[in-house]
């Protein structure tokens, strides 16, 4: 399951960190008519940079800073599931603690965000708990595409109430 995903679905777009970051720090410079070296281009390129440094934990050495010349990196947790997905669900608790001591959300939204933080974290457990990869990449793009939507959702809905 491991290597179908980091295969089919996940190496296209985790290659070349560097690239990608100065890539979403240029669009969002034209998007927003700014500076290149500008607080908000530092900040997509950081963000996008933060998730090759989070795929870093779990993928073996196959990612690349910039480009197939430069080094593979990756400690490889994803051989070991178990610690993989402890690392995994500790970052998204953290992030969603960080998050909730910052904003001041009613105790409904709080609880939402909450449920919507362990639903992700039960649908990514499931997910690496498969015995069999699934027969092509759609079915796991698709189930990304719709938790994606599903954050943006509940995040919006959230930020309403601040």
């Amino acid at each position: 399951m491991i290597e179908f995903i980091q295969q089919q679905i996940l190496m296209p777009f985790d290659a070349a960190a560097l690239l990608w970051a100065a890539l979403a720090a240029l669009l969002w410079s034209a998007a927003a008519r700014r500076k290149l070296l500008s607080l908000g281009a530092g900040v997509m390129a950081l963000a996008v940079l933060s998730h090759w440094l989070l795929d870093f934990l779990v993928h073996e050495p196959d990612l690349t800073l910039w480009g197939n010349a430069s080094p593979r990196l990756g400690l490889g947790l994803w051989n070991r599931l178990d610690l993989a997905l402890l690392a995994e669900m500790a970052i998204a608790g953290a992030g969603l603690a960080w998050f909730l001591m910052r904003v001041k959300l009613t105790s409904a939204r709080v609880l939402t965000v909450i449920a919507m933080t362990l639903v992700i974290a039960a649908l990514t457990y499931a997910g690496m708990q498969s015995p069999t990869p699934p027969p092509g990449a759609t079915l796991p793009a698709i189930t990304s595409l719709l938790a994606i939507a599903m954050i943006v959702a509940v995040s919006m809905w959230a930020d309403k109430s601040r």
